[in-house]
């Protein structure tokens, strides 16, 4: 935050002289005394500190850092035709935003004066040899980094300082009769920007927003001790500065946006680009001088043209990048598609026509999605160029379950359909041998009994469909029909890759011989699914973990009374209440290897998962429901129960 700095006027010897602003006051001598000789050596005082930052609140977050230190500072006392300054030069002043009661040289006379901070050294104040040097000057600099020269001037007072400042004119002559006080605030010649996202999604849509990489470009490279119009791509602007405020190219699609859900923080030289088409009131139109939006068919946008476009235009702007997925219906209209979108605006005072942004002044920029995310606006909008006819999985890439078997233990995926004509078929390798069980959603929203890809279901051309897959064997290493459970170095390259899905008999030693191993996540099995269609060709891998034995020795792993623990919490359940919770872990399930139960544990029995659980640990700083009431991960002590929601992650016991 660049502090708010109010300095008292420190009224020295026998007068105070009087400046008013953008012009010249003759300094009222009175009757009594003789007028004062021109060129006598007087000592003056100056206070000087920055101006408060004005908060352009175009939205609202806290302006959180101070920039505009005064490391030293010159004071440059010109003749009143701005030439043969008398300077003088004040080190070491400590990094603070005010400093009171400079003493300074000077002459009786008619004077321009200055105050200049962190020029460097006496020699570098001296340079300025004229005051039109002094206002002309501008720096070649990356970035703002907080310890730029400031300059300003000196008049009466603080409010007078400021104004003629913002005129960007000379500073009116000065009447030097004797011994004075007088202040400047200078001024930091950047900006600061709060970049903020937020979304607001319905929460009865699917609809996904990650964002990868969040950039501003076209920065200012040079700064002036004035405001300065208008600096261009070939002065001032440079097309390759760019500021990154986040970069992640491994964000999902259900990723938050993180900390820039909470504001990122930059500051920029000014950039003074003006206005243009003032009577627009439509933020979608927001265009520079100059630019016009290049059309193809249909309306839409030609976007290789229009995006060469904005290399030419000087005006500061926002990228943001990221991954889109939707898939929900509106008004009997169905909405599928994914892809990548990347959201370009302009910077400026306000969303529809300025391009100004302005030293010394604090912008609050908040890019929400609200709604469906504006699909209509990302696939037509000029701002956005989108990529959202992709066809896929949902999520994409890899799918992780655990070794529960029975529907309480589907875990829910969807098969997206963007296509506008033709269907999608739905397959796995090695269908009548399926370690896998899938199954689908109707249209009443149950789950059908027949399987896939025993059964399997096109996806009609512009829909999804929802599916959930779990084991067809209850998830142990031990025993008929638990063979095939491979330990992650042991399977061969060419099955990783290729996918075939074949899979060797060789037995995995005994489920707590091998606990290490299944803890870490070490051991499971590969399946993978497909979607095919013309020009589609998408992959699913669904990768099963074994559930983890808990018992204190490897005897009785299958016999009355051995206890497994699921890998991941109850999909989709989280409960307000213990009945609840417990109709989650019902009862129920006949292996053939014994019989096995699935419960709701105990709190001791949750304890023994966290102690154990490595790859799959409980959510820290979340509660978990037990027998015992609701148990709090973080300090492992139950928590009051009555109206707190809590997960759920199922026990299978042998009886």
């Amino acid at each position: 935050m660049l502090h708010k700095n109010i300095i008292k006027l420190a009224a020295l010897l026998w007068c105070v002289l009087t400046v008013a602003s953008c012009t010249n006051e003759d300094f009222d001598k009175g009757n009594s005394g003789p007028d004062v000789p021109e060129g006598l050596p007087v000592t003056l005082k100056l206070n000087i500190g920055t101006p408060e930052v004005p908060v352009v609140e175009t939205k609202s977050l806290d302006n959180g850092t101070t920039f505009g230190a005064i490391n030293d500072l010159a004071v440059l006392v010109y003749d009143e035709n701005g030439a043969n300054p008398i300077v003088t030069y004040v080190p070491g002043l400590g990094g603070g935003t005010q400093v009171d009661n400079v003493t300074f040289n000077a002459k009786t006379g008619k004077r321009k004066i200055y105050v200049l901070t962190n020029v460097g050294s006496e020699e570098a104040a001296k340079a300025y040899t004229t005051e039109q040097a002094l206002l002309s000057k501008q720096i070649e600099s990356q970035e703002p980094k907080g310890t730029e020269m400031m300059l300003g001037f000196v008049a009466k007072d603080m409010n007078t300082s400021i104004n003629l400042y913002n005129s960007g004119s000379s500073n009116p002559v000065i009447d030097i009769t004797g011994d004075a006080s007088f202040e400047a605030k200078v001024v930091p010649p950047y900006s600061k920007i709060t970049f903020k996202i937020t979304k607001n999604l319905p929460n009865d849509a699917h609809v996904y927003l990650a964002i990868t990489e969040v950039n501003v470009r076209h920065l200012p490279v040079k700064y002036s001790l004035l405001p300065y119009e208008k600096w261009t791509m070939e002065n001032g602007v440079s097309g390759e500065s760019v500021n990154s405020l986040y970069k992640n190219n491994l964000a999902k699609p259900e990723d938050e946006v993180g900390e820039l859900a909470t504001g990122k923080d930059f500051y920029m030289y000014e950039n003074l680009q003006g206005k243009h088409n003032e009577s627009n009131q439509d933020p979608a139109k927001k265009t520079p001088a100059g630019l016009e939006v290049p059309t193809i068919g249909d309306g839409k946008i030609d976007y290789t043209t229009w995006f060469n476009e904005w290399a030419s235009a000087p005006c500061t702007y926002i990228e943001v990048k990221g991954n889109y997925t939707i898939f929900t219906s509106e008004g009997k209209v169905n909405h599928v598609g994914d892809g990548k979108i990347n959201y370009r605006f302009f910077l400026g005072e306000n969303s529809t026509s300025d391009f100004n942004i302005k030293r010394n002044t604090h912008y609050n920029v908040t890019l929400a999605f609200t709604g469906l995310a504006g699909k209509n606006e990302l696939q037509y909008e000029w701002r956005v160029q989108a990529d959202l006819e992709h066809s896929t999985f949902y999520p994409k890439g890899t799918l992780v379950i655990d070794g529960t078997k029975g529907d309480f233990g589907l875990v829910p995926f969807f098969v997206l359909n963007a296509e506008t004509s033709g269907a999608l078929t739905f397959s796995t390798d090695g269908l009548k041998n399926s370690d896998m069980m899938v199954r689908y959603k109707d249209n009443l929203d149950y789950w059908q009994v027949h399987s896939i890809p025993y059964n399997p279901k096109p996806i009609s051309a512009d829909s999804y469909a929802e599916f959930g897959v779990r084991a067809n064997n209850l998830g142990i290493i031990h025993g008929p029909g638990q063979e095939n459970y491979k330990k992650e170095e042991d399977l061969p390259n060419v099955y990783r890759e290729n996918g075939t899905g074949t899979i060797v008999n060789t037995a995995v030693s005994e489920n707590y011989t091998r606990r290490s191993d299944i803890k870490k996540g070490l051991i499971y099995r590969i399946r993978n699914f497909y979607i095919k269609g013309t020009g589609v060709d998408e992959t699913l891998e669904v990768i099963e973990h074994p559930l983890l034995f808990l018992g204190d020795d490897k005897t009785g792993c299958t016999s009355e009374g051995a206890i497994y623990s699921r890998r991941l919490d109850q999909p989709n359940r989280e409960s307000s209440s213990l009945e609840d919770a417990k109709s989650a872990c019902r009862h129920g399930d006949y292996t053939g290897e014994g019989a096995f139960y699935h419960y709701l544990p105990t709190k001791a029995e949750l304890e023994k998962i966290i102690n154990l659980e490595e790859a799959f640990p409980l959510a820290d700083g979340a509660n978990y429901w037990t027998t015992d009431g609701l148990f709090k991960v973080q300090n492992k002590t139950l928590t009051t129960a009555n109206g707190n929601m809590g997960s759920v992650r199922c026990i299978f016991k042998v009886q």
